[in-house]
């Protein structure tokens, strides 16, 4: 993949070690049909990306991320809108729980996008040995997950994202 260096550096950047996957693992996953990454440039410059899943009846974003060269200039609301236009089908994500001004801003951020906060108990499976789990929220987009099918969805993310077969 073009730039994929630079996307790491990124992403490294960008999400803590419990928050991402290391390299190893990375390039297996990218052999993966469901998994996508869809790169934002802007006059050959690379500008961030989106890590997203196609799980068929949802699309579930894990991670956003914008080169620190360009952030807090609109480039990670664009790329969001572009990605919310590529399908018909909800769009679900995760958030840390709103306890700073940080947590607070990125559910902010969702939710001028049209995203909507689940009450859902979820939790972000381990990334690797020595990374615990995450307790999180899910975003949802453009609806609230029914609660007939929390249980479905969170068990789709947790199989398919993160080979998690705990529920």
């Amino acid at each position: 993949m073009k730039d994929f260096d630079k996307i790491w550096t990124i992403y490294e950047e960008a999400f803590p070690s419990i928050e991402r996957r290391d390299r190893e693992s990375q390039n297996r996953l990218m052999k993966n049909t469901n998994y996508q990454i869809k790169v934002y440039y802007e006059n050959d410059n690379l500008i961030g990306f989106i890590f997203y899943w196609d799980l068929q009846d949802f699309l579930f974003i894990e991670h956003l991320a914008v080169d620190k060269v360009y952030r807090g200039r609109g480039y990670g609301k664009k790329m969001m809108k572009e990605m919310l236009s590529l399908s018909n089908r909800n769009i679900i994500l995760e958030v840390e729980f709103p306890k700073d001004e940080l947590s607070q801003s990125r559910i902010e951020f969702y939710s001028s996008l049209g995203f909507s906060l689940n009450r859902t108990k979820y939790f972000q499976p381990s990334y690797g040995k020595d990374k615990g789990e995450i307790p999180l929220l899910l975003m949802s987009y453009p609806n609230l997950i029914p609660s007939d099918e929390e249980k479905n969805i969170v068990n789709k993310i947790h199989n398919s994202v993160y080979n998690f077969k705990g529920l």
